[in-house]
């Protein structure tokens, strides 16, 4: 799979360290596969996933979602788009780690 593009619509709520919101991937499938696999961390929610315009099971395990045997054309643009939520792991060493700050800056952002 070579990602093409992301379109991240992400909402904050700072007031309760959450996020939310769906990341749409355009890819073009480059050899058949049995399963597309995406990183995403167990704690967030996985609320649904579309491929194609069509939603699609999935599961959540490990750190990855598995969408099994999606039929896709070769050397076409596909787009996956995963809708989640959830407590974002919060950054011990800012900016050289992962993670979220949800401290405020000196001018009260």
């Amino acid at each position: 799979m070579d990602v093409v593009h992301y379109d991240l619509r992400l909402k904050v709520d700072p007031s309760k360290n959450i996020i939310g919101g769906s990341v749409i991937i355009s890819f073009v499938l480059l050899e058949k596969t049995d399963d597309l696999e995406i990183d995403l961390l167990k704690k967030f929610n996985v609320s649904g996933t579309i491929v194609n315009g069509m939603s699609v099971a999935f599961k959540h395990e490990k750190n990855k979602i598995l969408i099994e045997n999606p039929e896709l054309e070769l050397f076409k643009t596909h787009s996956l788009e995963i809708k989640y939520s959830g407590k974002p792991p919060s950054a011990k060493n800012p900016p050289w780690d992962g993670g979220f700050t949800w401290k405020r800056s000196k001018d009260g952002q």
